[in-house]
């Protein structure tokens, strides 16, 4: 899986039977932070420990997909052992050939340990051609020192088929995008840009 750390937000088995989109091999995944021991491929391999930022406040895990999916269902698991607490998350989508982010869902959920302590969400939509999915997590809408985790997501995809030319088109705005971010990153000199492979994570 390959894998960018982008500059962070500012605060003010079973799953191949119910045939889990294999993230590793699909999509690249960007996240705004992740903590050592629980890097953000812990959310999106299966059988992994979860994902937690490094740092508190908003943080944003963005799956670029190598091509188009057509997304059934997204499944969302988080898990709250220790703190009190009201999250609002957002997933977004962008849709093949679109030049800005639609809304699927906003929600928010009260944990309140031990009695309250996960999460688990499964949305059954039909997005079409999705280019990318991005889910924006604020752990704290009262603005607490808490960091974000995701323990689970899990993606369930139909089968699509592009062009030649939409081929063309869906690699040049990938190009495009990680030009982007590579400019972010050289000037983040504290970030770093990850590849993942299915031996394990290499920085470059």
């Amino acid at each position: 899986m390959r894998k960018w750390l982008i500059f962070p937000i500012r605060s003010t088995g079973a799953a191949r039977d119910r045939g889990w989109l294999d993230l590793d091999r699909a999509a690249t995944v960007e996240v705004t932070s992740e903590a050592e021991g629980c890097e953000v491929e812990e959310a999106l391999l299966t059988d992994g420990r979860g994902w937690r930022a490094d740092a508190p406040g908003s943080h944003i895990i963005r799956l670029l997909f190598d091509r188009p999916q057509t997304i059934h269902l997204i499944r969302l698991v988080f898990r709250e052992e220790t703190f009190a607490r009201t999250q609002e998350f957002v997933l977004r989508w962008l849709p093949y050939g679109a030049g800005s982010w639609k809304d699927v869902v906003r929600q928010q959920w009260n944990f309140s340990p031990p009695n309250t302590t996960e999460e688990c969400e499964e949305y059954k939509f039909d997005l079409s051609s999705a280019s990318a999915l991005e889910l924006s997590i604020n752990p704290d809408i009262s603005l607490g020192q808490v960091h974000a985790s995701l323990h689970r997501l899990q993606l369930a995809v139909g089968i699509e088929t592009l062009s030649p030319e939409q081929q063309h088109e869906h690699t040049e705005m990938r190009v495009t995008c990680r030009t982007f971010l590579s400019a972010i990153l050289q000037e983040t000199p504290q970030n770093r840009l990850c590849e993942l492979s299915s031996k394990g994570l290499s920085k470059c």
